[in-house]
Parts: C-alpha cells; sequence; structure tokens
C-alpha cells in the first residue's frame, strides 16, 4: 500500500462491496481489470477539471492517468492506445452482433408480414365472392318478392 502512495501518488480507501485496490496491484495490466478502478474511472468525470488539480508529476505518475484518454491521440501512452483499441474492438463485435439479430429479427418480420399479406389477400378474395353471393341473393329474393 505504500509503494502506490509512493510511486502514484494514491491513498488506499477501500471502496465498499470490492476487494482493496491493493490486493490486485502488480506492474502488469491487472489492476486495469479491478471492478473499483474500473468504477472510479467511469466516475472521474471531466479531464479538464482533474488537470487543473496537482501538478505535472502527480498527474503523470497517478496510476488512472493511463486509463484517462486525453483528446489529442498523438499524447496517448501505448496502455491508453491499446485500451482504446480493445474497448473499440469488443464495441464492435458487440455492434455487429446487435446488427446480425437486429437483421435476422427484419428477415422474420418480412416473412411474417408476407404471410400475413397472402392471408389478406385470401380473405378479401372470400369476402368479395360472399358479397357476390349476398348480391345474387337480394337479387332472387327482390325477383321472388315482386
Amino acid at each position: 500500500m505504500q509503494t502506490l502512495k509512493e510511486n502514484h501518488n494514491i491513498i488506499l480507501q477501500n471502496i465498499p462491496g470490492y476487494e482493496p485496490l491493493a490486493g490486485y496491484y502488480s506492474s502488469n495490466e491487472e489492476l486495469a481489470e479491478h471492478p473499483g478502478l474500473k468504477l472510479i474511472i467511469h466516475h472521474f468525470g471531466d479531464i479538464d477539471k482533474w488537470s487543473k488539480v496537482g501538478n505535472a508529476h502527480t498527474k503523470k505518475t497517478s496510476i488512472v492517468w493511463r486509463f484517462i484518454s486525453p483528446a489529442d491521440l498523438s499524447t496517448w501512452t501505448k496502455p491508453q492506445l491499446l485500451a482504446a483499441l480493445n474497448e473499440r474492438t469488443e464495441q464492435l463485435n458487440e455492434n455487429k452482433r446487435k446488427l446480425q439479430a437486429a437483421e435476422s429479427e427484419i428477415r422474420a418480420l418480412e416473412t411474417e408480414v408476407s404471410s400475413k399479406q397472402l392471408e389478406n389477400n385470401r380473405l378479401e378474395k372470400r369476402i368479395k365472392v360472399l358479397q357476390d353471393k349476398v348480391a345474387a341473393m337480394t337479387a332472387l329474393y327482390n325477383a321472388a318478392s315482386s
């Protein structure tokens, strides 16, 4: 825990419901997968507001810095670029799955509409036949009653 404070200017506080961040700390990207850190980053807020606090050393050495994406891609670090690429790839794959599901649903609905149109045409023809029969019967009735 002291290492996090010294190296990354992080003062540890446990997040209720999550394992402490210190339990995940390693030199690998393991910490990025910690749900508590994800929550912190998600709720971190406006980067401009954060960048006005502290100094260049505390910002660049902060463990959160590599997970925050500045607008200018040329200033991004390799871990930031890789994380953004992985996130965009996951989003793209999810969107492709959603698109395929939507296209499948559209095809199913088009098939249903087509069958309903055929049924509607059949029923319209049946109504026309019944109307013709009613007209013929009415004519016979009128002829017989006069």
